[in-house]
């Protein structure tokens, strides 16, 4: 039985000592909330306040310093990345486009052992060079909201490749050659192309959305 209708039935008065309760109750469950909020808050700030001051650092490095102020060192790894990019998105796209359909006769596992060695290679170009770019401009490429969300694209192309690999192409055999590609696997192309090709839409943005260089 409720305690309030408890009470009423010997007579006495619930509703002072209710409210008290439920007033007690709910300063304690506020409070306990914004004890959390608060220590969130703090820790939030806290992380922020480290990746700035390594943000900082870098920037200051000697390295850091020589790719923002030379004349040649940042034009250079820009190229370089430009490079990485075309190799990279240039050998995906021609195994998706082979995933669609195009060029049937070629068997599509040998497709892709021709193809992977320059993705590879394109994406170390990729990664060197954007880290060094990074490292001259790193805390406005960090509050750059186009360059947030060409690291997540790549993250989700990343995550959209592995499934393609862990899940279809292991049953490639039953369709290598000369038969049309799985509904599953066309739309992983699909996908990895839209998402390819808006990294680099992004990758652009970010010189029109900052004060981050491109």
């Amino acid at each position: 039985m409720h305690r309030s209708a408890w009470m009423r039935e010997r007579g006495q008065e619930p509703d002072r000592f209710d409210k008290l309760n439920v007033s007690g109750i709910t300063r304690l469950s506020l409070g306990a909330i914004e004890a959390l909020l608060l220590f969130g808050f703090r820790w939030r700030l806290s992380e922020i306040r480290e990746i700035m001051n390594f943000f900082i650092w870098l920037k200051n490095t000697g390295f850091g310093t020589a790719v923002r102020e030379s004349i040649w060192i940042y034009p250079t790894f820009e190229i370089v990345h430009l490079f990485g990019i075309a190799l990279l998105v240039g050998s995906i796209s021609m195994a998706d486009i082979r995933l669609l359909g195009v060029s049937k006769r070629l068997p599509v596992n040998l497709t892709a052992q021709h193809l992977l060695p320059w993705t590879w290679v394109g994406f170390a170009l990729v990664v060197i060079s954007g880290v060094s770019l990074f490292a001259g401009f790193p805390t406005d490429y960090y509050v750059n909201t186009a360059f947030r969300i060409k690291l997540l694209l790549i993250a989700v192309a990343g995550v959209n490749a592995a499934l393609f690999h862990w899940r279809i192409y292991k049953n490639v055999a039953s369709w290598n050659e000369n038969l049309p590609s799985p509904f599953a696997a066309r739309a992983f192309a699909i996908v990895s192309i839209v998402l390819w090709f808006s990294i680099i839409a992004a990758g652009r943005l970010i010189a029109y959305t900052g004060s981050g260089k491109d």
